[in-house]
């Protein structure tokens, strides 16, 4: 959906040929650099772009209704209390206020509202249903944004009901990353390898386009990373709170105020290759692959019955609609 940005530091790409490649390479690459987490994408051609962050995506749309609320002009919610009012906050962050980015800033309050507003939905949803959510006690126990001085940017508190919200499909910040890299080249391949084939264009791409896995650096094991101005954030989840992180060894990655700050900067939200220093590559295989690399999986005891453990799951294989 989102090309990467020219932008973003290299990238070293890996093509390989065929499925037995893929999982020798990913392997290869695991043996060598154990810290490294991995990422699978159906198409070699997206970039690392959460999907709150997408152009005309769910998020994109109602901040644009939010944009001239009254609220954007409370200082509380900024994370702001005493005698601090918003427009010298707004003054402070981006200096000059005939600046293209004095309009950013409140450009990115609405888009933080309204990305933490459809966490705040899913997590009153699921009380409504009786489902607990991790890290709530509460229906609106959500705090208000909070000011980063470091980056002299708002934000909010990233906790474990963006995960499962994002689990879920509610657009977030986070980005979904595996310790293994055999179940983030499941996640790449699956969707491709269960699509029919129809037509002269789809066996034409089947040939042209690629999947790939992105493996990189943990952040929490990468000490330059860790001191960069431009870094990632690694977060786990305990995995009894989130049944299938334990089964696709999961975690995340996202960027916080770093993301903010860059937002008012640039006008736009980075590409979290951009974000990345260096150490980041792709592996890529070629669509036509997609099918048997399913199969060496299964093989190899990776399959959806084990990613994604579920009576749900077990019916699907069971009628042959997995």
């Amino acid at each position: 959906m989102n090309e990467s940005s020219a932008l973003a530091p290299p990238t070293e790409v890996i093509s390989v040929t065929s499925a037995k490649e893929a999982v020798e390479c990913l392997l290869d690459l695991k043996a060598s650099e154990g810290s490294l987490v991995f990422r699978g994408q159906s198409d070699a051609e997206w970039g690392l772009v959460p999907s709150a962050w997408r152009e005309g995506g769910a998020v994109a749309r109602r901040a644009a209704q939010l944009k001239d609320a009254p609220l954007l002009r409370t200082p509380a919610l900024w994370g702001l209390f005493g005698t601090v009012d918003v427009n010298g906050a707004v003054a402070s962050i981006v200096g000059n206020v005939h600046s293209e980015s004095h309009q950013r800033v409140a450009d990115l309050a609405s888009w933080l509202l309204a990305e933490r507003g459809f966490v705040e939905e899913f997590s009153r949803n699921c009380d409504l249903a009786g489902l607990s959510v991790p890290g709530v006690s509460k229906p609106h126990q959500f705090a208000p944004l909070q000011f980063d001085q470091s980056q002299n940017v708002p934000k909010f508190l990233v906790s474990e009901a963006f995960a499962l919200a994002q689990h879920y499909g509610v657009p977030t910040r986070l980005l979904d990353f595996s310790d293994q890299p055999l179940k983030a080249l499941y996640f790449a391949a699956v969707d491709l390898a269960a699509r029919p084939v129809t037509g002269l264009l789809d066996a034409m791409e089947l040939h042209e386009r690629s999947f790939c896995v992105w493996a990189l650096t943990a952040p929490q094991m990468d000490i330059a990373s860790m001191f960069a101005t431009h870094r990632l954030e690694e977060m786990r989840v305990l995995r009894s709170s989130i049944r299938y992180l334990l089964a696709q060894d999961g975690l995340f990655l996202l960027s916080n105020s770093t993301a903010n700050r860059y937002f008012i900067n640039n006008g736009r939200w980075p590409d979290l290759q951009e974000l990345r220093p260096k150490g980041l590559r792709k592996v890529v295989i070629p669509w036509k692959e997609a099918g048997p690399t399913m199969t060496r999986l299964a093989c190899l005891g990776i399959d959806g019955l084990r990613l994604q453990p579920s009576y749900e799951t077990a019916a699907r294989h069971t009628l042959g609609t997995s």
